[in-house]
């Protein structure tokens, strides 16, 4: 039996239906204020008023935005309900079967009543009914419609230019990586060999800079008078060992100052010693009483609907449960971690075992009111279609009469 298609299931889903009309309409509308714009254009200066012409670009401006809006909420609701069939392909389709044998059943009693119907068709609707008895007892998960022979032959042929490129591009990222590492090692080698002649050949302040640099970064005891010193050199040999790892392990031929102000900043170099940290975590719960909710939710009704709730609504399923979602959403609170961090270092520059605390508190939100907005007009517009379909026809009307000048 022939399994339910994609496409079918699209253009009979209400929301689907819904966002494509609306794009529908709002490329009706750009299109007409576009040919309006194009009808001005043709009409000299200064017959038309400026302002006119300017608020007609503007509306063709918001109509154009409208469009690639609505345009990309029509591709996510597609999207989203192309996986929600998938999903739940075998529910689906046993409901439509279900209904759908009812339907012949109750066509096959009335065709079996009916004196002169020929056999054949009493045999075909039977035949129809056994399929989905069939297909209902047997559900089964949606599968890909086989491809068209046209299909196939672009999908293969897409496939194999792309996996040309990937190697092209593979082969050429591994080409200049070679290349690189091998300028890295090239460079570090020279700078290596010639460590002795570099310190010995820095001025006093120039090997005092050094020493204090290479003390920021490993925490180390490096005497900072600007002599020759062994262990200057010692210390700097290790720096350039240490950028050159760095530098091979990202692919990046850094200078000894880049080196020097990454790894100060990072602190990953620094003899930290014992290191200690705590995390506490308090909840908030934001409460909002009844009424706050109400005004909230009226508040969003206004620019939604262009009407107020009314206690009609109050005592509708929608209202009382959209209440208790917005409940939910503050009951989950806001969230205040706090990291308390104790470092004793066993060789610092500020003296031997000398301990550093700091605390760090981030609050996190559990919802924000943009969130619970969101929620607000999502509901709002589902429950309300007829307040919607007027404001947007107000609306349209009212953009109407300023693009005809009215």
């Amino acid at each position: 039996m022939q399994q339910l298609t994609l496409k079918d299931y699209l253009d009979s889903e209400p929301n689907v239906i819904s966002a494509r009309n609306k794009l529908k309409a709002a490329e009706a509308a750009l299109n007409e204020a576009t040919e309006a714009s194009s009808a001005l254009d043709r009409v000299p200066q200064n017959v038309v008023a400026p302002e006119r012409r300017s608020q007609l670009k503007k509306d063709i401006d918001e109509l154009t935005e409208r469009v690639n809006r609505l345009s990309t909420l029509v591709n996510q609701i597609e999207s989203n309900t192309a996986s929600y069939f998938k999903k739940n392909y075998k529910e689906i389709s046993t409901a439509l079967y279900q209904t759908t044998l009812k339907k012949l059943e109750k066509q096959l009693a009335t065709v079996s009543a009916s004196p002169g119907v020929p056999e054949e068709a009493k045999v075909n609707i039977q035949t129809h009914i056994d399929e989905l008895k069939g297909a209902i007892a047997n559900p089964r998960s949606y599968q890909e419609p086989p491809l068209t022979k046209q299909e196939l032959e672009a999908k293969t042929k897409a496939e194999a230019g792309a996996k040309a490129k990937a190697e092209a591009e593979a082969k050429a990222k591994a080409e200049a990586k070679l290349k690189l590492q091998e300028e890295i090692k090239d460079s570090h080698e020279k700078d290596k060999i010639g460590s002795y002649e570099y310190i010995a050949d820095l001025s006093v302040d120039g090997r005092k800079r050094l020493a204090k640099e290479l003390n920021k970064v490993y925490g180390s005891k490096l005497p900072v008078d600007g002599e020759w010193d062994p262990d200057l050199i010692a210390a700097y040999q290790k720096m350039l060992e240490d950028r050159h790892t760095h530098s091979m392990s990202f692919n990046r031929n850094e200078t000894t100052a880049e080196f020097l102000r990454f790894a100060d900043k990072s602190g990953i170099y620094r003899d930290k010693g014992g290191k200690t940290s705590t995390t506490d975590t308090d909840v908030t719960v934001t409460r909002k009483t009844a009424g706050q909710i109400d005004e909230h939710i009226n508040e969003i009704a206004v620019k939604v609907l262009r009407r107020s709730i009314s206690e009609e609504d109050k005592g509708e399923d929608w209202y009382v449960n959209l209440v208790n979602s917005i409940n939910k959403m503050y009951e989950k609170g806001t969230k205040t971690v706090t990291n308390k961090t104790s470092i004793t270092n066993k060789t610092s520059i500020s003296g031997d075992g000398s301990t550093v605390s700091g605390t760090k508190r981030v609050v996190t939100p559990s919802v924000a009111e943009a969130d619970i907005d969101a929620l607000i007009e999502r509901r709002l517009r589902k429950n309300n279609p007829e307040s919607v379909g007027r404001k947007e026809r107000l609306e349209f009307v009212s953009w109407m009469n300023k693009a005809l000048g009215g």
